[in-house]
């Protein structure tokens, strides 16, 4: 097949081996796999070659949008979440124990939203930023100075 290049070496957790992607002549050949193939410890083995389609998903918007800055904090932070029209969102600080500190209904809004809540009666610890919304629960975590 000619030279093989290895482009990626990953050692596999809780053993001796690596899998390696490479690409060699026969892996360039648009006629055979396409692209690149997967080489576990470098041996050359012959014997089928497996198709598997592969793919991109999307992650969650509402996870995605969802962020509390400055993170650590010391008098205030910085909301941003996807806010929902036809649902009543909360979010909340909520203490190791699960206690409520400071919880604010979130304004109706279609889209990505931000809002800002004061910290500065809350304690230094470590919280979390928790929005509540229909049947969702975000989480972040929250370290206040």
């Amino acid at each position: 097949a000619g030279t093989e290049y290895a482009l990626m070496t990953i050692p596999v957790l809780n053993g001796s081996d690596l899998f390696e992607i490479v690409n060699d002549t026969w892996t360039g050949d648009i006629a055979n796999n396409g692209d690149y193939y997967i080489s576990l410890n470098g041996s050359d083995q012959t014997g089928m070659i497996y198709s598997i389609s592969t793919g991109v998903e999307m992650g969650d918007p509402d996870l995605e949008a969802f962020h509390v800055q400055p993170n650590p904090a010391s008098d205030r932070v910085v909301v941003n979440y996807l806010a929902d029209p036809d649902v009543e969102q909360v979010v909340e600080v909520v203490d190791a124990t699960g206690r409520s500190i400071l919880r604010q209904v979130v304004a109706r809004a279609n889209g990505e939203a931000r809002m800002e809540l004061d910290l500065r009666t809350v304690q230094a610890g470590a919280y979390h930023v928790v929005l509540r919304g229909g049947q969702r629960v975000i989480t972040r975590k929250l370290v206040v100075q």
